[in-house]
């Protein structure tokens, strides 16, 4: 509106008039648990997630009409090669075998009770827990 536009970004403006970009402002979520709003930085959360050897990388999504945040897990390779090679399953190498895999109920409770493990060590409140 009126020549701005809202980008998430800080910046200062150099005395030449250029704007320059000198950090991000922290995204929150907004959750509604029990009855009050929370607010929720998902990037802590994921940096959090992220420090487990089983995570290759973790997507935090939350929203207002949601009462906990959920989250999106992808396994290290190593982790998946490791668990497989244990249980004497097939390594996936093509999508249609990850595919199998993620319907495996004790592969995704492997990664369930990492999630949990994680939570704990970091005492996260019970809306931060996916």
């Amino acid at each position: 509106v009126d020549g701005w536009c809202l980008t998430g970004d800080v910046g200062e403006l150099e005395p030449s008039g250029y704007l320059r970009i000198i950090d991000r402002r922290r995204n929150f979520i907004e959750l509604y648990h029990r009855g009050r709003s929370v607010w929720v930085a998902p990037e802590s959360l994921q940096s959090k997630f992220r420090e487990s050897s089983m995570f290759l990388d973790v997507f935090v999504h939350g929203e207002r009409t949601l009462s906990n945040v959920a989250a999106v897990v992808v396994p290290r390779p190593s982790f998946v090669r490791s668990w497989c090679e244990t249980r004497r399953i097939r390594v996936p190498k093509k999508a249609e075998h990850f595919a199998r895999l993620r319907r495996n109920e004790a592969f995704v409770n492997a990664l369930l009770g990492e999630l949990h493990r994680v939570c704990d060590l970091h005492k996260l409140r019970e809306y931060e827990r996916p």
